[in-house]
């Protein structure tokens, strides 16, 4: 268990909180209370991120299964610049469930806007994503997805994997 309760939580250039699992067992969980939450950017790594992922482990897919992300913002949530916010899973391991929670009494806007563009002139969208893939990938959409997927790759054995669900309350 990933838990994190702070009143702001700036991601920038890359800047990553996330539980990673390879092989077999369960992933544990992320969950995350905060005011305001921003995540903006990529870097040469990755985009700037929060999730949880089922990876593979010396590319043997991962069995495991992933844990869940759950995040409660209560004033302001912005995932821009490519950011992602994802439950993932690479492999034949289940991932977990994305849960956003803003605070009704509260809540501003969620926010996902705008994309990154890498150096090798590729775009990394900004998006809330639960996915099943059949490789590792830093970029969970494609240009002109929408911003909340929920991706389920059955196409390959290696990502047969089911994706968890994605729930905005």
């Amino acid at each position: 268990l990933l838990a994190i309760n702070t009143p702001q939580i700036d991601l920038s250039d890359g800047g990553q909180i996330g539980l990673t699992i390879a092989g077999q067992g369960e992933a544990g969980n992320v969950t995350i209370l905060s005011q305001r939450i921003n995540s903006d950017g990529i870097s040469n790594v990755g985009p700037s991120s929060i999730f949880t992922t089922v990876a593979p482990l010396h590319n043997t897919p991962s069995s495991a299964a992933g844990g869940d992300l759950t995040i409660t913002a209560t004033e302001q949530f912005n995932i821009t610049g490519g950011s992602q916010i994802a439950a993932n899973t690479f492999g034949p391991g289940s991932g977990g469930n994305l849960i956003i929670n803003p605070q009704i009494e509260t809540a501003g806007n969620i926010s996902i806007t705008g994309f990154a563009t890498r150096s090798n002139g590729d775009s990394v969208p900004s998006l809330l994503a639960t996915s099943s893939q059949t490789g590792p990938s830093d970029s969970l959409g494609r240009p002109g997805t929408t911003p909340l997927l929920i991706l389920d790759d059955q196409s390959s054995p290696t990502g047969s994997g089911r994706s968890g669900s994605a729930t905005i309350n």
